[in-house]
């Protein structure tokens, strides 16, 4: 395979990803490219980690006697030690769509003629419905630092709800591979009427439209409710309706009937799921438990949701003590190892603004 040099050391060359969009409308197979404007101005093209050891040897020097407060070091520390990642992920966001194949699909070839999206030896960090909430993304984005993770890949609902729009939109148009938009984001750029979220939805979904750039809101605004990477569907909602349609045990097993890959990832519901498919077109739904691994090795097809990063599962009765509890537990996020097939739900607990 084809080396290239990056950041002042050999690197081996990664093939592009597909993406394809699709409309909002629930098609078979719908399935999104990501336009790439993912990747952060600007930012640090990927270079080699930055260590335990190397972070000490940097940083120990400022420490003590006439050298920086204790909380300035612990800053320093942890800016450092994300940049490696930062700028790896940022690499990854920003690389273009690949070109249309002469069938219709989006076809890419790497050294040896192999697809692109056949190509899955890559650890991601999948996550949902982080509706603004930048405290809980930022836990979600500092374990995926500590789990070594090769790509982020957002599956909608960045905004409505928490106080940090701003931050969220920019921290996902910077370093997600793949960047889906939920319900509220497109109440949010007036793709639907956003009175169907109710009063407070209704006012917090203006509010934070108002609050966007204009060009995150156009990012937002451009973005699909469906993608395809790397053999794995991704959806917001459904594969029946992207946007819309919540999976629970009454659909689960028509969701995967109409599912095409053996991988599918969905969010919206805000709780937590695994389901794999039965036979005549049943699901079942498999038990998961944060930090314990599950295989997908079989030859089942698999839906799988990470939980919400900042909002409560339902039911809710009082959403303060609802989302500080959920703060407290820690946000979802799906560690998955698309080379050994297997998936990993972890919470990242975080101190919620209420």
């Amino acid at each position: 395979m084809r080396r290239v040099k990056r950041a002042g050391r050999s690197a081996q060359s990664r093939p592009q990803a597909e993406h394809r969009h699709g409309a909002p409308a629930a098609r078979d197979g719908d399935v999104g490219r990501r336009d790439g404007l993912g990747g952060g101005r600007g930012a640090p093209r990927a270079g080699g980690a930055l260590g335990a050891g190397g972070l000490d040897e940097l940083l120990d020097p400022l420490a003590g006697d006439g050298g920086v407060d204790g909380v300035v070091h612990e800053t320093l520390r942890s800016v450092l030690r994300w940049l490696p990642a930062a700028a790896r992920w940022a690499d990854r966001a920003r690389r273009p769509p690949v070109p249309i194949g002469p069938q219709g699909g989006r076809v890419h070839t790497c050294a040896g003629g192999q697809r692109a999206d056949t190509v899955t030896s890559v650890k991601v960090a999948a996550f949902s419905d982080v509706h603004a909430r930048a405290d809980g993304l930022r836990a979600v984005l500092a374990a995926a630092v500590d789990a070594g993770v090769d790509e982020l890949w957002s599956l909608g609902d960045l905004v409505g709800g928490g106080p940090d729009p701003v931050e969220v939109v920019r921290m996902v148009r910077a370093w997600c591979r793949v960047a889906l938009a939920g319900n509220h984001d497109y109440g949010a750029t007036g793709s639907v009427d956003a009175s169907r979220f109710g009063e407070a939805g209704h006012r917090s979904v203006v509010r934070h439209a108002e609050m966007l750039a204009p060009g995150d809101r156009e990012w937002l605004r451009r973005r699909r409710p469906a993608a395809r990477r790397a053999g794995v569907q991704c959806w917001h909602a459904s594969p029946r309706d992207p946007v819309r349609e919540y999976v629970g045990a009454a659909n689960a097993g028509a969701c995967l009937q109409r599912q095409r890959e053996r991988l599918g990832l969905i969010g919206h519901t805000h709780a937590p799921a695994a389901w794999r498919a039965g036979a005549g077109g049943s699901a079942e739904r498999v038990r998961i438990e944060p930090d314990r691994p599950l295989a997908l090795g079989d030859e089942a097809r698999w839906l799988l949701n990470p939980g919400a990063v900042g909002a409560p599962a339902p039911p809710v009765r009082d959403p303060e003590a609802a989302m500080a509890e959920h703060a407290r537990a820690g946000a979802w996020w799906l560690e998955l190892d698309l080379g050994a097939r297997v998936a990993t739900w972890r919470r990242a607990p975080f101190a919620a603004e209420v």
